[in-house]
């Protein structure tokens, strides 16, 4: 998909911005896997502690034994509190390149994982297994579909929060237009 959005510029009218809106979905994708990657890695270990020394470093702490993981902890509280309507655009404008998220995020999430019991039943061998799943693409997609959607709808930021109602509102005015139209083509 890279290589495609790069040779497609050329041929596509207005393809930079078609280019623009994949390339930030790909970075969205990467951070992600940069999420997933962060769980493997406590999987492998079984210590959230190595995991939050690594995340400390990445946001700068040179000497570790100077850094208090507390106050690392409410930083990154501190970080995703932050709900107006600015310091979301700024959240989003700062990380829509990035193809890792800010570390405050990564332990954030880290420790919502690691704590919400996924990870535990995991450990205890309860998790869906290759030879029991049926590869069906069209359920991924709708899965993925549903996942974000979802998410759409429990947010408390105030740009999703927007973006989900205008797109309950077109859903809402499609599917009267759809019903009219309905109406009228079956009485002719």
């Amino acid at each position: 998909i890279w290589m495609l959005t790069n040779l497609s510029l050329n041929f596509i009218p207005m393809g930079q911005l078609a280019v623009n809106a994949i390339m930030a979905v790909l970075a969205e994708w990467n951070r992600k896997s940069e999420l997933t990657a962060d769980r493997a890695e406590l999987l492998a270990t079984q210590d959230e502690k190595p995991s939050y020394n690594i995340l400390m470093k990445m946001a700068g702490a040179e000497d570790l034994g100077q850094v208090n993981l507390n106050e690392f902890f409410l930083q990154a509280q501190e970080y995703e509190d932050q709900k107006s309507l600015l310091d979301s655009l700024h959240k989003i404008l700062n990380q829509v390149w990035m193809t890792h998220p800010y570390p405050v995020i990564r332990l954030q999430e880290l420790k919502a994982w690691a704590s919400s019991g996924a990870y535990q039943a995991i450990l205890d061998g309860n998790y869906l297994k290759r030879d029991l799943m049926k590869e069906d693409v069209k359920e991924d997609l709708k899965g993925g579909y549903d996942y974000y959607r979802e998410t759409l709808k429990t947010t408390d930021d105030p740009i999703f929060k927007f973006v989900n109602n205008v797109g309950e509102g077109l859903e809402r005015a499609v599917g009267e237009i759809g019903e009219k139209l309905k109406d009228m083509f079956k009485d002719q």
